[in-house]
């Protein structure tokens, strides 16, 4: 993607553009997938129900710590995400040290531990730039290769929370 404006989470929280990205566990499985879950309450970050809710309340607490950091959300509205649809990246999309841009479909990188890896090679992001460019395929592409198992989303669509029984 290429990053066309920044919000704080809280300007992203509010800004009508965005409410549908809030997580909506009545709705469909897109839906309950929502990344909008981030703001302030008294002062104190909140995180509201989400995909990225985890049972064990000090994991969800680490990663609030972690996603809220930096005070910042990157919207584009030029991107594509492949998902389950994923195609091979050419072979010479690589740095000069030879650190390819492919991961696999379960987020881990292939060919060994550069998930941290910073690409900053000005060459390398040209050459990706023009082959998105050359195949014309913007937005989403495919689904997320985990829609088609069952997972904490559909247990989490399954489940009646207070907050639902009291709406």
């Amino acid at each position: 993607m290429k990053v066309t404006e920044a919000l704080s989470f809280d300007d992203y929280w509010k800004d009508e553009r965005f409410q549908i990205k809030k997580p909506n566990f009545r709705g469909s499985l897109k839906q309950a997938q929502g990344d909008n879950i981030y703001h302030r309450q008294n002062g104190k970050w909140a995180q509201e129900r989400s995909r990225h809710t985890h049972p064990n309340p000090a994991m969800t607490a680490k990663h609030k710590v972690r996603d809220t950091k930096r005070d910042q959300v990157l919207i584009s509205n030029c991107f594509v995400y492949y998902g389950a649809d994923a195609v091979a990246l050419p072979p010479d999309l690589q740095d000069k040290y030879g650190y390819r841009l492919c991961l696999d479909g379960t987020g881990t990188p292939k060919g060994g531990l550069q998930r941290a890896r910073n690409f900053d090679d000005p060459a390398l992001t040209a050459r990706f730039e023009k082959w998105l460019e050359d195949s014309g395929q913007w937005g989403c592409v495919g689904e997320p290769c985990e829609w088609g198992k069952t997972n904490t989303i559909t247990k989490m669509l399954a489940e009646q929370t207070y907050e639902d029984v009291q709406s």
